[in-house]
């Protein structure tokens, strides 16, 4: 996705535009699973995994400093929230 895209698509979130969410999750969900998939090798509990960095994104937009980031950004929280899940299991 390109960066003018992404910049538009965050701002539509930031509003609370649903269809804009849903657009974000489209365009990120494989990606994101990749980096899931480096710690948690259970589709179940990467799909919850998921999940809950997609609701830590939608509920942080306020703390992207710099929306040219916001797939490095995203992948960071997703990332964290990989990690945290594996060291408790």
């Amino acid at each position: 996705m390109f960066t003018m895209e992404i910049t538009r698509l965050i701002e539509r979130c930031r509003q609370g535009d649903a269809e804009a969410l849903g657009e974000l999750y489209k365009a990120y969900a494989k990606k994101m699973k990749g980096v899931c998939r480096r710690y948690i090798s259970d589709d179940q509990d990467i799909n919850d995994v998921l999940n809950d960095a997609f609701v830590i994104i939608f509920t942080s937009f306020d703390k992207l400093r710099d929306d040219r980031k916001a797939e490095a950004w995203m992948m960071s929280i997703t990332r964290n929230v990989a990690s945290k899940y594996k060291d408790h299991l």
